[in-house]
């Protein structure tokens, strides 16, 4: 069955982190059915729009630029990413880039033994203090809280 994943490579390691993991069957089934009843109606629009999507998957670790930039980056209308982005995805473009990096984020902890400082950084968050806030909001729990893999010796 064909899905979609992010592959991401640790910083000074040979470690890869699998995230993201989605079928594509699914989620087309659904995108269709939105569409029918949205405004974005061209291809050229829902490619852009898909564009997006995947940009943003792959750029989790830069801070996202403005929206304005964005529709230029894949010439789009403004309103038209913003609404049709939200209608695809059910999400707004900011939130979608927030839950995925702390998604992200979350694998990192569980899966390695990276410092939680380095995780905030290698997820875009400009400190650890606003990764912590972000995570325990989202979570309802401290990334601290998590169970980590042994340190290897």
């Amino acid at each position: 069955m064909p899905s979609f994943c992010t592959i991401s490579r640790l910083l000074y390691s040979d470690e890869i982190i699998v995230s993201s993991v989605s079928t594509l069957l699914e989620d087309m089934r659904s995108i269709n059915d939105r569409l029918s009843s949205s405004k974005i109606r061209r291809q050229k629009e829902v490619t852009s729009i898909q564009n997006l999507h995947d940009y943003i998957l792959s750029h989790l670790d830069e801070p996202l630029p403005t929206l304005h930039y964005l529709a230029q980056m894949f010439a789009i209308e403004d309103h038209i990413l913003k609404n049709g982005f939200r209608t695809l995805f059910k999400t707004s473009v900011y939130n979608f880039y927030q839950e995925e990096r702390l998604k992200r984020a979350h694998l990192m902890i569980r899966q390695t033994s990276v410092s939680l400082k380095e995780i905030a950084y290698l997820n875009g968050f400009k400190g650890y203090l606003n990764f912590y806030k972000a995570f325990k909001k989202r979570f309802g729990y401290k990334p601290s809280d998590i169970s980590r893999p042994e340190e290897d010796l």
